[in-house]
């Protein structure tokens, strides 16, 4: 039968560390690093269970794992969408943009809340949104729903394509749209794609 450590706290020459519930492996740790500011544990085995009281935290800088089985990255942030074309640029002023991501691994969750002011020049072109977070995988292709909006004649879906940082839109009877946007305009837009 395999032994089972309970930690209820952990005593460093910082303090203590209180757990608000216990770290449970299946044959004991190790503790690698002496300080609090980056613990490392260890299982000799992969029947663990470890519960933390204050999360797990990541490096700013992913360290990539080529492990399908390792979640090397989670990452919350917010981005600034632009609403453009993929001719010429149209020129526009915004009341407000409100966009936030997670990265979870690969994967990016992504929603955008962008309200159009006054457009001076219109631009030419697909209709795009431009600035997303991290590039998209290469040789993939995306998408998201459009779930509110007046900033376009007729927008339902969004779609990435492989290594861009921009978006395009789709309707169901037209394709891609080529309009102008509207002024006063609101967009909501969530979406999901996977970055290298």
């Amino acid at each position: 039968m395999p032994s089972i450590i309970k930690v209820d706290q952990i005593q460093s020459d910082q303090g203590f560390v209180n757990l608000s519930s216990n770290l449970q492996f299946s044959s004991g740790f190790t503790m690698l690093s002496p300080t609090l500011s980056s613990p490392t544990l260890t299982t000799p085995t992969t029947s663990g269970v470890m519960t933390l009281g204050a999360g797990i935290k990541f490096p700013a800088t992913q360290v990539s794992s080529a492990d399908a089985n390792t979640l090397d990255d989670y990452e919350e942030g917010t981005w600034t969408p632009v609403a453009t074309r993929d001719g010429t640029a149209p020129t526009i002023s915004y009341t407000s943009r409100d966009a936030s991501y997670v990265k979870i691994g690969s994967m990016v969750y992504c929603q955008m809340l962008m309200n159009i002011s006054s457009i001076s020049a219109n631009g030419s072109g697909l209709n795009q949104i431009e600035g997303l977070p991290f590039a998209a995988r290469a040789s993939t292709r995306w998408g998201g729903m459009v779930s509110l909006n007046t900033a376009l004649s007729s927008a339902e879906a969004f779609y990435i394509l492989g290594g861009d940082t921009k978006g395009y839109f789709w309707t169901l009877s037209a394709g891609n749209p080529n309009a102008n946007w509207v002024a006063p305009g609101q967009m909501y837009v969530t979406f999901v794609y996977q970055t290298s």
